[in-house]
């Protein structure tokens, strides 16, 4: 996640870190302040926690388990009765200090032991907040379990979704789709059993994609579920810290490959899919359009004498020039249902569901507005012109390659012909 989405979500967010050891509070407040836009209330006793809670409102709160005026970790049941999302920390792993905490309904316990604490805390942290937008699916028969399922998959800001059976958690997923992370399925279920569930889960997405977990009561179904394409397997009793790191994990598994795909997908300048992403997922949007409306769009743009720019300018404002062409493209092709790609360089390409006309109206209008507008940047003013190709498909007689190196064509006709204008292939 990069440094502005983090600050997109953490700010004007507010914590509360209870810490009476001066040392670990120093340290808490230096980590936690790598974390741009979260604003730190830090408080050495119950005492100065009670008096911030009275003069503020706080999204989460990080706790001391034992502090010189609540020795008994009185300050977690304080904070967790303004139902603010808590986690503890603590000096010491033994059972008999876990039993007096684990069971409440914290976030999660930290054992405080040296640096990785701080970035697991911060991890966590992290994650909690990103989970408002992440869905989990419990699959289980049995009511009991559905609902301690979701109590505890709730605690993490996730959003939960629950089925009786594998058939009923198809018919979720088709619904809902790659909105759903992970999926916790039992075994033992009428209609649909989970391992049958996995098998047919697995037909349309991947462990990548979508990532399982299968629960059940015999050890010696995992192999059985793992072949099956579960990514994890968890043994019934479980303890309930054991399963919230095990959905931890799974969920870090799937937005890593995500971030990945963003990665190798997405232009670095510009924010918009790049060329590889044409021809590995292009193909397939191109296709849809075709079928779905009978036609399909293809353009090429150039921006106009842009080595010019760069030479004149240097090449901050050159890409200052080629964010604007892509913020505005961008915005015109999103709001047809379209897609754009940065090929490199000055060099753009877009995918339309659109009838010829319509494709050229949108182009000539972006083309336009580009000749109108002025880029302001280090205190100049600069002003620049584009140039496009547009090729339209009516049927599949032709392959998107094709379609790409008609446009091409075009735009080198628009380039020829004077710049600043839409050539149009002739069908």
């Amino acid at each position: 996640m990069s440094n502005n989405d983090l600050f997109d979500i953490f700010l004007n967010k507010r914590v509360l870190v209870v810490e009476d050891t001066k040392s670990w509070m120093a340290m808490l407040k230096h980590s936690l302040g790598t974390i741009k836009g979260l604003e730190i209330h830090p408080a050495f006793s119950m005492q100065e926690a009670n008096s911030l809670l009275k003069d503020f409102e706080y999204d989460v709160a990080i706790v001391d388990l034992c502090l010189p005026d609540a020795p008994s970790g009185e300050i977690v049941d304080v904070v967790l009765k303004k139902e603010i999302p808590t986690w503890v920390l603590t000096g010491s792993n033994d059972e008999s200090t876990k039993h007096g905490f684990i069971n409440k309904p914290i976030v999660d316990y930290v054992i405080k032991n040296g640096v990785f604490c701080l970035e697991y805390l911060n991890d966590s942290l992290i994650r909690f907040f990103d989970n408002k937008k992440r869905t989990v699916m419990i699959v289980d028969d049995t009511l009991s379990y559905q609902q301690m399922f979701s109590y505890l998959i709730k605690r993490q800001n996730l959003n939960v979704l629950v089925a009786s059976n594998g058939v009923e958690a198809l018919e979720l997923i088709d619904k809902h789709g790659l909105e759903i992370m992970l999926v916790i399925t039992d075994y033992e279920m009428p209609q649909m059993d989970g391992m049958q569930f996995c098998l047919e889960l697995r037909k349309k997405y991947t462990r990548e994609q979508i990532s399982i977990i299968a629960v059940s009561s015999s050890g010696k179904t995992a192999v059985s579920f793992l072949k099956a394409g579960a990514n994890d397997f968890i043994s019934k009793p479980f303890l309930n810290d054991e399963l919230i790191c095990r959905v931890n994990q799974n969920i870090d598994f799937v937005g890593n490959i995500n971030k990945i795909k963003r990665l190798v997908y997405t232009d670095f300048l510009t924010g918009l899919y790049n060329r590889r992403h044409f021809f590995d997922n292009g193909k397939e949007f191109w296709s849809r359009s075709l079928n779905v409306n009978g036609f399909v769009s293809v353009g090429m743009l150039d921006i106009d004498f842009f080595k010019r720019v760069n030479d004149t300018y240097g090449h901050d404002v050159g890409d200052a020039v080629i964010q604007y062409l892509a913020n505005s493209l961008g915005k015109a092709v999103t709001a047809c249902g379209g897609m754009a790609y940065r090929f490199g360089g000055e060099e753009f390409a877009v995918i339309l569901p659109l009838s010829n006309t319509d494709a050229y109206r949108l182009l000539d209008d972006l083309r336009a507005n580009i000749e109108m507008s002025t880029v302001s940047t280090h205190d100049q003013e600069v002003r620049f012109t584009v140039s496009a190709g547009l090729f339209t498909h009516l049927d599949f007689s032709r392959s998107i390659e094709d379609s790409l190196k008609l446009s091409d064509e075009c735009l080198y006709s628009a380039k020829k012909n004077g710049r600043n204008q839409v050539v149009n292939f002739d069908n």
